[in-house]
């Protein structure tokens, strides 16, 4: 079977922008995820307090979605995702303008909650504006999207 993943249909507006949405996402959490560590450290933190602020994200994340997984629907996907990102937006920003250790653990903690919101949200809307027989393709296109700040 031929793969359609050059078909106008699959790059709409829509889609494009939820690529990029997700792309431009992804970048903030890598960067979190593999420096928040060693500034912790640098700021006189323990590997310990480091490894409660990732459980403790890991945690409230998998919370959140579980909640936010059924209001997706009832609430709606745009106002979610608008809702989301600004919330995880908010909280990244928020990272810059704090030393402190304490204010630190509380802001990775409170990522899960925003991520939460917000991550789930994308591959639905990716999924929704993709033609169901380019759909495969899509979503392999939507997976390398927000994998892309791993390289």
């Amino acid at each position: 079977m031929k793969s359609n993943v050059f078909s106008r249909r699959l790059w709409s507006k829509d889609f494009v922008l939820i690529l990029l949405i997700c792309t431009i996402a992804s970048y903030p959490n890598r960067i979190l995820i593999s420096m928040l560590p060693v500034y912790v450290l640098d700021l006189g933190g323990s590997n310990a307090m480091t490894g409660m602020m990732m459980t403790g994200l890991t945690l409230l994340g998998m919370l959140t979605n579980i909640i936010v997984a059924p209001l997706i629907d009832r609430i709606g996907r745009k106002k979610l995702l608008l809702l989301g990102s600004g919330l995880y937006a908010l909280n990244i920003i928020l990272f810059c303008f704090t030393e402190d250790l304490g204010v630190l653990f509380v802001l990775r903690v409170l990522c899960g909650f925003t991520q939460g919101v917000f991550f789930p949200v994308p591959p639905i809307m990716a999924a929704d504006n993709a033609p169901q027989d380019v759909l495969v393709d899509a979503m392999g296109l939507f997976g390398v999207a927000g994998s892309s700040p791993l390289r």
